[in-house]
């Protein structure tokens, strides 16, 4: 029985360790976006700039 919640354990650690990286790469593509997203607006507000 001891050996089966061992194997548990094992596996929910290995799935919330797995989970924890997933919300990082998630976190850092997230950020990476919002940044060019960011300069493409600044790129859009001069060119309306040079326009008026």
């Amino acid at each position: 029985m001891a050996e089966i919640a061992d194997t548990n354990a094992e596996a929910l650690l290995a799935t919330s360790e797995s989970t924890y990286l997933q919300l990082g790469a998630q976190l850092s593509t997230l950020y990476y976006n919002a940044l060019a997203a960011q300069k493409q607006l600044q790129y859009l507000k001069s060119l309306s700039c040079a326009w008026k």
